[in-house]
């Protein structure tokens, strides 16, 4: 009679072990995903930048710079193009109120309308 608490009690404490087990791997994996990389980047296309650097140097490889990436962004104060760039898409840059340098890739085709509107900060 002894022997069935003792054992229902190793049970138990060994399912509570693989229980807290499983919940502390769960809680990494969660705050490992939170983790955002600064560029969301598809196909070539640099869609948005979701850090607070001033200076921010695009990776290599991208090819355009989506509509509204850099949107209403108002830490940033320089950006530096890749030559892989190619096209810099609508609005790319707009109501950016602190930029006031950006470092044009020699391999430039075409800005779209209103890429840099607003950005008063902006030198020649």
């Amino acid at each position: 009679m002894q022997g069935k608490p003792k054992r229902f009690s190793l049970t138990v404490m060994l399912l509570l072990a693989v229980f807290l087990s499983v919940t502390a791997v769960a809680s990494e994996t969660v705050d490992d995903t939170l983790q955002e990389p600064e560029f969301t980047i598809s196909n070539g296309t640099l869609l948005s930048y979701n850090g607070n650097a001033s200076k921010i140097v695009i990776p290599d490889g991208v090819i355009k710079i989506g509509k509204s990436a850099f949107y209403d962004n108002d830490t940033v104060t320089e950006i530096i193009l890749p030559d892989s760039v190619t096209h810099i898409g609508e609005y790319a840059m707009a109501e950016c109120s602190s930029l006031s340098r950006v470092h044009l890739s020699k391999n430039l085709v075409s800005i779209e309308k209103q890429a840099f509107a607003w950005d008063y900060e902006l030198k020649g």
